[in-house]
């Protein structure tokens, strides 16, 4: 269970880190 917690934190924060480096470009 924790483990699948942490695989979701994991892809949180990759897509978060995917959004700035977006943001990042554009502007």
């Amino acid at each position: 269970m924790v483990e699948e917690l942490n695989n979701k934190i994991e892809d949180y924060r990759i897509q978060l880190q995917d959004q700035q480096s977006k943001v990042g470009s554009t502007t």
